[in-house]
Formats: structure tokens, C-alpha cells, sequence
């Protein structure tokens, strides 16, 4: 079924400022990006790959600082959120819902929402689209992400006060495996895309026999609620996906060269030169080449995103360009992620020392 295409296209990042399992979690950054920008950045990224929609991505919070930070990656922040719709009890739905009215108030009405909640920040591109296509084609009102459960929920069990332990529903067989149950999934809190008329009637992002889900990979799926979670997102961001990058010889005054012969490249150079990839400037981009100077330029960590980022908004080979042994410090827990590396032929001994022991 093809279904007919929404024009107004609401890229939702909601981030509210409290937190009890970790202060300002939203703030917090992964892969040296914060929470809250890697999810604008994804929704830019997606609105450039979607050109004939109108998207507008909006950060919506109670909390001054992650708008600003929303902002500063690029974000629309027309609002400030009530107190009273940032509590521990409040909903997703009821801040969604109330963001929704005020958009439409001041003349945009969404007819679709795609939410890109932060704590989930390393949701591929991929996991986006693959939702976006499936409900294209399935017709589907309301999508989302699930992942498949790593224990069925038949072996769930209760603790009373005294210790002891009482099945959480039917009892499973004696001596049961876990391949004797069929597969369970939950909802990872990744990607929601929900038409909004299908969302108000409900008041629910997910209703069972309803929503339809899209099982993403556990290894970009992972919901930050605590500080383990965190760790465990840095650590994955940082993972080696590749062999040994290979390294190949810079040769004086040849940068411009290889920007110019990448063909299907972002060449981010300056801060400007970032945004505009981001923004859409090379929305077919598959290649990366970054050169040393981005960190330089940036005055704010949060503008000089990790080679994880780049390969997380959809580039599938980034060359990092590294000219002088001043970035290759600046670079030197990051460098594990490029597959290619190009230097001078004096740094070649020390980067590949820092290869052995990353």
C-alpha cells in the first residue's frame, strides 16, 4: 500500500530538564555530542533527505540550557515548556500534545510526527528511514522501534517482602528453555512516527494491535536512563567497527586535491562547512573527509561532533586528514573510527603506535 505523503512534518526532540537517574541527562554527551543535539542532528539529517516534505525540528523543554543546546545544533526552540507539563507523572503524550496545539495555534499544523527521543543516542540513520519506509509502504497510522527481548517474559517473576519468589503470570513448563517460547519484542524508545490525528484519537504513541514496529539493532537501540547506560553508549560509540584504518602519506599542499577528487564527499573545513552537510548541502553523502582544522574552528565541543556522529548520520567511509601532531592529539581517542587516515609521512610511526593501544 502506498500511502499518501504528510507535506507538514513535525521532528519532535522532547527534553525535559529533570532528571533523578542522572542530572541533566539531556546535557550529557555521548561520543562528544550531547544527548539532546545528536537527536536534532538526526532530524535534520532526515529532513534533508526529505526535501519534499515541510519539516520543522523542534526541541521542546522546560529547562533554558537544552534549548539553547537544541538551538546551537540547529533546532527550532519557539517555546518554552510549562513547569507543570515537566513533572516526573507528565506524559510524553501530554507535552507532546500541548506543543501540537501551540505549533497550531501560531499556524503549523503537523500531520505527522516523527520523535527522536535523546536518550536514545545511537539510533542510525538507517533505524529512521527503515521505519519512515515501512510505513510508506504498510499505510501504517502509527510506527515505532522495538527491539526482540533477550529473555522471554514468560520467566518474569515477583519478590515479595519476604524473599520469595511467584511467577509474574502463567507459569512457563518445567524446565523450560527460552527457544521454546516465540520471540518477544519491546518498544526501544528510539523512533516513534505517529499521524497526528491517530495520536490525538488514542492519546497513546502505542496501542497494542495498532501500532505497527520495526525491530532495530540492539547495538544502536540502547535507552540511556542511568549512568551504566551512559558508559555503555560512549563505549559503543567508540567501538572499533573496523581493522586498522589504513593511513596514507599527506603530501604538501595536496588537501584541496583529495577534497576535490572525493567525489560523493562532505569536506567539512570550517563550521560552516559542517552545517551544510548536516543541513542537506550533500544529502547523498556517503563519504567523509574531515580535516584537522574542524576542531580548531570549534569554540564549543559540542560543535566538533566525534567521527562516530558522521558515521551514525549515514556516512559509511570517513578519512580523517590529520596535518601536524598538534591534531593528531586533538583527535587521538576518535582515530579508531576512520578508515582511512592521511598524514604526513613523519606522524605515520606515532599514529600507528596509538592505533596498538586504542
Amino acid at each position: 500500500m502506498t500511502r499518501n505523503i504528510c507535506v507538514n512534518l513535525l521532528v519532535l526532540i522532547p527534553a525535559r530538564g529533570g532528571s533523578k537517574g542522572i542530572p541533566e541527562k539531556n546535557l550529557r554527551e555521548v561520543g562528544g555530542v550531547s544527548l539532546v543535539g545528536r537527536s536534532v542532528l538526526m532530524g535534520r539529517r532526515f529532513a534533508a533527505l526529505h526535501p519534499e516534505l515541510n519539516v520543522r525540528v523542534v526541541v521542546d523543554s522546560d529547562d533554558p540550557a537544552i534549548l539553547q543546546k537544541g538551538r546551537r545544533w540547529g533546532a527550532e526552540t519557539p517555546y518554552l515548556r510549562p513547569a507543570s507539563l515537566a513533572q516526573d507523572h507528565t506524559s510524553t503524550y501530554e507535552s507532546t500534545f500541548h506543543l501540537l496545539r501551540q505549533l497550531g495555534d501560531d499556524g503549523f499544523k503537523a500531520g505527522t510526527l516523527l520523535l527522536l527521543q535523546p536518550t536514545s543516542p545511537l539510533r542510525s540513520l538507517a533505524d529512521v528511514c527503515d521505519c519512515w519506509e515501512y510505513r510508506e509502504r504498510s499505510g501504517a497510522a502509527s510506527v515505532i522501534s522495538i527491539s526482540e527481548a533477550t529473555k522471554s517474559p514468560r520467566f518474569a517473576m515477583r519478590l515479595d517482602d519476604t524473599g520469595v519468589l511467584s511467577w509474574d503470570g502463567p507459569p512457563p513448563p518445567v524446565n523450560a528453555r527460552r527457544q521454546d517460547f516465540p520471540s518477544a519484542y519491546f518498544p526501544n524508545g528510539s523512533v516513534y512516527i505517529e499521524d497526528v490525528p491517530f495520536l490525538v484519537e488514542h492519546q497513546a504513541f502505542v496501542v497494542a494491535g495498532l501500532t505497527h514496529g520495526v525491530a532495530t539493532s540492539r547495538q544502536t537501540s540502547i535507552d540511556v536512563d542511568d549512568e551504566l547506560d551512559l558508559m555503555i553508549a560512549n563505549a559503543l560509540s567508540n567501538w572499533r567497527l573496523h581493522n586498522e584504518p589504513e593511513i596514507a602519506i599527506l603530501h604538501p599542499d595536496s588537501t584541496q586535491q583529495i577534497a576535490e577528487s572525493s567525489i560523493g564527499a562532505a569536506w567539512a573545513d570550517t563550521d560552516d562547512g559542517l552545517g551544510l552537510w548536516v543541513s542537506g548541502g550533500w544529502p547523498c553523502a556517503t563519504n567523509v573527509l574531515i580535516h584537522g582544522t574542524l576542531g580548531e574552528i570549534a569554540q564549543d565541543r559540542s560543535h566538533s561532533p566525534s567521527l562516530g556522529m558522521w558515521r551514525c548520520l549515514g556516512a559509511n567511509h570517513i578519512s580523517l586528514i590529520i596535518p601536524d601532531a598538534r591534531v593528531l592529539e586533538r583527535y587521538r581517542s576518535q582515530l579508531v573510527l576512520a578508515d582511512r587516515i592521511i598524514a604526513p609521512s613523519e606522524l605515520v610511526g606515532q599514529i600507528r603506535a596509538l592505533l596498538r593501544v586504542s
